[in-house]
């Protein structure tokens, strides 16, 4: 911390007999800039978020702790205050070896509920070792446990009282396929559909009304193949002359690092059901070349693969705008999620911040 915040936090100390609330839990010292690798405008400057932890008067108190969690999920802190959030808000007693399905890209193991109370041990910018709880993550509004991904998954972990407001098929019921449970959306968000499931428990009733349209971007119940859910949109065809896969010229065309080919791009874009989510995306992919490799234009003018010039242009829904989820990105590379592999996961795909607002008038 600067020279000023200690001086600061010593008269504040002085002048009330104890401490005052400190930017960074245990002592850590605050980063002196966020660590996202893309900035977002409306995201609180770290000095900032400093200055309102060190006008709080006790160290001590759940303002402060709830101010800290802020700033570590502001990617201004390498560490929350231990014990912040419990996963049950009433603090009560959870299905301990429930599985919570991986949020990356498939290369990472689920993990239980127990597992999201521990800590993944990874090291900072500076090379220090330092716990990273993934889960303390938020999805629209910081410095409050019960929007952290940790208490939104308390129905799933099922914590007394707790019954989930949302669920990904309309019905309640998936497709008893086994294809549609192995089935994973390898482009926007690389989840399979137990992944989807998680993710559409973590919603309330009225956010559960715009998942698909507002929040996803994306028909994840068709895509699951949901029973009851409506046929995939088909508004969104890379090639043009429609969203079946035969538009594209050369679908075995490999596309971001080796994880997805131009038939898995075709095949993702059917499910986008929104024309302005589709507009966006292909006017992307016409600027960095995805069009002209995989539609057989001109391949030699291909950029940088999979990605649009921005590096967000080309993700639909709540992963377009990335935090660190070294964050960085659960969900969402170093261990959504072991931290190496939830930070490849946001640098891929903007997390795990929702961009849904219930102030809307939709």
């Amino acid at each position: 911390q600067s020279g000023e915040n200690k001086n600061h936090a010593a008269m504040s100390a002085t002048k009330t007999g104890r401490m005052a609330c400190q930017p960074c839990a245990n002592g850590a010292r605050m980063f002196q800039e966020m660590e996202s690798f893309e900035s977002n405008d409306t995201q609180p400057e770290c000095a900032m978020l400093s200055t309102k932890a060190l006008a709080i008067p006790s160290a001590m108190s759940q303002e402060c702790k709830l101010q800290q969690l802020e700033n570590y999920q502001s990617d201004c802190c390498p560490t929350p205050p231990r014990g912040v959030c419990p996963l049950c808000p009433d603090g009560g007693v959870f299905d301990a070896l429930t599985i919570v399905p991986s949020l990356s890209d498939g290369s990472e193991e689920s993990r239980t509920c127990a597992d999201l109370l521990v800590g993944d041990m990874v090291q900072d910018k500076n090379g220090a070792v330092v716990h990273h709880f993934p889960f303390l993550d938020y999805l629209f509004t910081p410095g409050e446990c019960s929007d952290t991904l940790l208490q939104r998954t308390a129905s799933w972990c099922k914590c007394p009282g707790k019954v989930a407001e949302c669920s990904l098929c309309p019905d309640g019921k998936r497709s008893d396929s086994s294809r549609s449970a192995r089935h994973r959306e390898k482009v926007f968000y690389g989840w399979d559909c137990d992944a989807f499931e998680l993710v559409a428990s973590w919603f309330s009733q009225n956010e559960c009304a715009h998942m698909v349209k507002d929040i996803l971007e994306f028909d994840a119940p068709a895509f699951c193949q949901c029973e009851g859910s409506n046929p995939p949109p088909n508004l969104c065809s890379l090639c043009g002359d429609g969203a079946a896969d035969g538009a594209v010229k050369f679908p075995d065309e490999i596309l971001e690092d080796g994880q997805y080919t131009c038939h898995d791009l075709a095949t993702s874009l059917q499910f986008i059901p929104n024309e302005s989510t589709c507009d966006r995306l292909l006017e992307s992919y016409h600027e960095n070349g995805v069009y002209d490799t995989c539609c057989g234009v001109d391949t030699s003018v291909l950029s940088v693969q999979g990605h649009s010039s921005d590096g967000e242009q080309s993700k639909p829904g709540i992963f377009r705008s990335s935090r660190a989820w070294t964050i960085a990105s659960l969900f969402a590379a170093a261990t959504l999620l072991l931290f190496a592999i939830w930070y490849s996961c946001r640098r891929r795909r903007p997390a795990h911040k929702f961009s849904y607002d219930d102030s809307f008038d939709y």
